[in-house]
């Protein structure tokens, strides 16, 4: 049996359960939790699953990030210097992953879905662009709930 959607909730709820379920073992640091919802997600809900778990990914962090997501800019920061760099410093799947997510967080509907299109149906280098959004996503969450739980405000 096919799941079904509606207006009312236009994700598949099993890609929804497993998108969160990945997102918050991430945060929690049980990468190996992550890994097989991950997998899952595709194994049990395939592409239209993944589509869902990465609106479900973007919408999360935008949520969650409130009024600091209205304010999203693309910065890249060097892992050895420190340095803020530029998108062209940056893997290309990294930086599809910024575009994707500030595409979502500004409402640019036509920019998102031409980088959903854009994503190579070959499921290596599939895997590689949506695992570095996941990454973009729990990384940046874990610094907003940090920084809420800083400000006294979770």
């Amino acid at each position: 049996m096919t799941e079904q959607t509606t207006p009312e909730n236009p994700y598949k709820p099993r890609a929804v359960d497993l998108a969160l379920a990945a997102l918050g073992a991430a945060i929690a640091g049980d990468d190996d939790t992550a890994s097989l919802a991950l997998a899952a997600v595709v194994k049990e809900t395939d592409i239209p699953g993944l589509m869902d778990a990465i609106y479900v990914w973007c919408d999360t962090l935008i949520t969650q990030a409130g009024t600091a997501g209205q304010l999203l800019d693309l910065e890249w920061i060097d892992a050895d210097s420190d340095r803020v760099v530029g998108a062209e410093d940056v893997p290309e799947e990294i930086r599809w992953a910024g575009h994707l997510l500030l595409a979502r967080a500004g409402g640019d509907r036509e920019r998102f879905v031409e980088l959903i299109r854009s994503l190579d149906p070959d499921p290596f280098r599939m895997a590689a662009f949506v695992g570095a959004l996941f990454a973009l996503v729990a990384d940046n969450l874990k610094l907003v709930l940090a920084a809420r739980r800083r400000t006294g405000l979770s």
